[in-house]
């Protein structure tokens, strides 16, 4: 049974303050085989200026002999991730591919990035039988 990490991304992903960020620890503590992010438009838009996850994936990948983690990008035009409205739908899509795609694998949900929006609809645990916080 391999471990995957769904994680949405914020401002403090994947560092903030010279000091790693939810994902980052996350992916250092238990080193998922893959990571899943969820970004909005303005995560995007950040990463396209400065490759802010790819840095992120390298440098691990560096400090960590042997660990390669394998990143799964989910994008959307989603403006306002403090809209619940606009959030629950693709973000449940999300983890219902991951569910088909590795149903024997361990989940991993990063509950500290992402706006409260984002934590609500990945908090609720009737909908995760293969899940760890």
């Amino acid at each position: 049974m391999a471990t995957v990490l769904y994680s949405c991304v914020g401002t403090t992903d994947p560092v903030r303050g010279f000091r790693d960020g939810g994902l980052m620890h996350i992916m250092r503590h238990y080193r998922p085989e893959t990571v899943y992010l969820f970004l909005t438009s303005e995560m995007i838009e950040l990463d396209r200026r400065d490759d802010r996850f790819n840095k992120c994936f390298r440098k691990i990948s560096q400090e960590i002999e042997g660990y390669h983690p394998q990143l799964i990008r989910f994008e959307t035009d989603i403006a306002n991730p403090s809209d619940m409205d606009l959030v629950f739908e693709p973000m449940e899509e999300l983890l219902a591919q991951i569910r088909r795609e590795r149903p024997r694998d361990q989940i991993l949900v990063n509950l500290t990035s992402g706006t409260p929006q984002m934590q609500v609809v990945l908090v609720k645990p009737d909908r995760f039988d293969n899940v760890s916080e």
